[in-house]
C-alpha cells in the first residue's frame, strides 16, 4: 500500500543518525526517546499500521487521533497515515484537517497531487484548504531554523569524508562526530526536521556506513 507511509525505515534512519558508533551516545539517544515516552508512541503507531494493512482504517484512525491529543510533537508520516485513513472512511472534513496539518509538517501542494488525496479534491472543503495553503506554508517556513539545519548538514558532510581515512582516524573522527551531535541535541533539543517532511531526512539513510545498524 504505497499511499501509507511505513515508519520502520524512517526510524532506522533516525536512529542511525543519532547513534553513530558511540555506545555512550546510543544510550543518550534512547534516554531522550524514553524521557519523552516515545517508546509507547512507536508501539501505538506500529499497531495502527497493522490495522491499516488489514484494512481496519477505523481502529487505526482512533489510535492516531489519541496520539495527536497525547503528544505535542508527532511524526509527519503518522499525520499522513491518519489523513489517508480519514479519506478511506469518507471523513472528508477530518481528512482536510489532517491535510492542513501536513502543510505545517512541510508538505507542499505537489505532495497532494498523489493518491489518495484526489478523492477529496472535489469536495467543498478543498477550496478552503487551497485558500489556507499559503498562510500555513508561511507558518511552516517560519519554524525552520536554517542555521541549525546547516549545522547538521555540515556534520553530514563531515561524516561523508570519514570513509576515506584510515581505520584509526575513522574511530577518532566518529567519536568526535557523535559528541558534536549530542551537544547539538543537548543545546537545541530533538531536531524538528526529523519529525517533518524535510530534505535532510533523505541524508540520514547514508549517514555513517560504520553505524551499528
Amino acid at each position: 500500500m504505497n499511499e501509507i507511509i511505513g515508519r520502520k525505515a524512517e526510524i532506522m534512519r533516525l536512529l542511525r543518525f543519532l547513534a553513530i558508533l558511540s555506545f555512550a551516545f546510543l544510550a543518550v539517544s534512547f534516554l531522550i526517546i524514553k524521557q519523552l515516552n516515545y517508546v509507547d508512541y512507536f508501539h501505538k503507531t506500529n499497531e495502527a499500521e497493522l490495522f491499516i494493512v488489514k484494512g481496519n482504517y477505523n481502529d487505526a484512525l482512533n489510535i492516531y487521533k489519541a496520539l495527536f491529543i497525547d503528544y505535542k510533537q508527532v511524526f509527519y508520516m503518522d499525520v499522513h497515515n491518519a489523513c489517508v485513513c480519514a479519506i478511506k472512511l469518507g471523513k472528508t472534513k477530518l481528512a482536510v484537517k489532517y491535510a492542513k496539518m501536513l502543510i505545517l509538517y512541510g508538505y507542499e501542494l505537489e505532495d497532494f497531487e498523489k493518491e489518495p488525496f484526489n478523492l477529496i479534491k472535489n469536495k467543498r472543503f478543498w477550496s478552503n484548504f487551497e485558500n489556507d495553503y499559503t498562510i500555513l506554508r508561511n507558518e511552516y517556513l517560519q519554524t525552520v531554523d536554517i542555521e541549525l539545519r546547516e549545522k547538521y548538514y555540515n556534520l553530514f558532510l563531515k561524516d561523508q569524508s570519514i570513509g576515506s581515512r584510515n581505520l584509526i582516524s575513522q574511530d577518532s573522527m566518529l567519536y568526535d562526530l557523535s559528541i558534536d551531535i549530542s551537544e547539538l541535541i543537548e543545546k537545541y533539543g530533538f531536531p524538528d526536521w526529523m519529525t517533518k517532511k524535510d530534505s535532510m531526512i533523505g541524508k540520514l539513510s547514508i549517514l555513517s556506513v560504520l553505524s551499528i545498524f
